[in-house]
């Protein structure tokens, strides 16, 4: 028994016992009164299907009341309403009543929004195309004017039986949610309002488009790149395709990896940029040498040997490394560091206290 409904068979109703292993279906309908079997088998008949219409039950009323019943079910599922199948079977007879097949059969369906559908509707279009809420006596014209609308443009099914197959052909109906954008779109008392809500989700969408810019300009700095204009035009189309934001940056930290070890690369993917990974060195630079650090740039040669290919340098490396650079010498650290080491050579010899 196929469907949802406590009983799809419509006033072929009979015997609800079933047996052990038995066909619920095939029980109900042997065990129908003659009379109804009869009246089924003929409906049957009437609507191509090749059945003996004797009222007795046979493999062949039965399949044939199977195959209409999966369809009447198909039926249901297209049209979002619960079809019996003695109205698929009525629906399907052609007018003259006679079971000639091939004859197609038509169904109009007019389907009106209640009132709280159209109210909901109307406020989500107002919000998104004049960014406020609808009054009360806009939801009221336009809701009229789409109920007329509906009203108009019914849903059109034709059927076609043809050697017992049926085909169902669904066209017409109102798109309702393009219906009332266009009246939003071309009546003039919203002209105004959708003219100003256009400028404004217009610079809206600028400024978040120059942000987002500047996001791209500020991580490739980070990650000592310079981008021209057609790479940023590349990563705007990458978004207006649907990618993230952070997908596209993780992009330009990859590039400024390239070379790096492996460590390096795996913190970058995971979002942090090379302008703080350097930074530990950075600090170091700046204060061995005595420079300002934000005159360090990325791609400092001195900076960048901190890491190399196939390793990075430790810190205490790396500070060691830079006292052999020939700037270390005009530092005050290093005529300090000279001035102790002098000091504890003469104290050494015992030439100082």
């Amino acid at each position: 028994m196929s469907g949802q409904t406590p009983n799809p068979y419509a006033g072929f109703s009979g015997s609800q016992g079933v047996q052990a292993n038995a066909s619920p279906t095939a029980l109900l309908i042997y065990e129908m009164p003659l009379s109804e079997r009869k009246e089924l088998a003929v409906l049957l008949k009437k609507a191509g299907y090749k059945v003996p219409t004797s009222g007795k039950y046979s493999d062949s009323l039965l399949t044939s009341y199977l195959d209409a019943d999966q369809k009447r079910l198909l039926q249901s599922q297209n049209l979002g309403r619960e079809f019996t199948v003695r109205e698929y079977l009525l629906q399907e007879m052609p007018e003259d009543g006679t079971g000639a097949t091939g004859k197609p059969s038509i169904r109009e369906d007019i389907q009106i929004w209640n009132p709280t559908k159209i109210a909901g509707t109307v406020q989500d279009l107002s919000v998104k195309l004049l960014g406020r809420e609808a009054t009360a006596e806009e939801i009221d014209y336009l809701g009229k004017k789409l109920t007329k609308a509906q009203e108009k443009q019914a849903t059109r099914t034709q059927y076609v039986t043809k050697d017992g197959k049926v085909t169902a052909r669904v066209t017409g109906g109102l798109d309702e949610e393009q219906f009332l954008i266009d009246i939003f779109q071309k009546d003039k008392k919203f002209a105004p309002e959708i003219a100003a809500a256009k400028k404004k989700k217009e610079t809206t969408e600028a400024s978040a488009a120059e942000l987002t810019r500047q996001d791209f300009l500020q991580t490739a700095i980070a990650n000592g790149i310079t981008l021209n204009q057609d790479q940023i035009a590349s990563f705007e189309e990458r978004l207006k395709a649907g990618e993230k934001v952070d997908a596209i940056k993780n992009t330009i930290r990859e590039t400024a990896v390239l070379g790096l070890p492996d460590q390096v690369k795996k913190l970058a993917s995971s979002g942090v940029d090379l302008a703080t990974i350097y930074s530990p060195y950075k600090s170091i630079l700046a204060s061995t040498l005595e420079v300002n650090p934000n005159s360090i740039t990325l791609d400092d040669p001195t900076l960048r040997m901190a890491i190399g290919p196939d390793k990075e340098m430790s810190l205490f490396e790396y500070k060691k490394a830079l006292r052999k650079d020939p700037r270390w010498q005009y530092t005050e650290n290093a005529r300090e560091t000279v001035s102790t080491g002098l000091t504890q050579v003469l104290r050494d010899f015992g030439f100082m206290g």
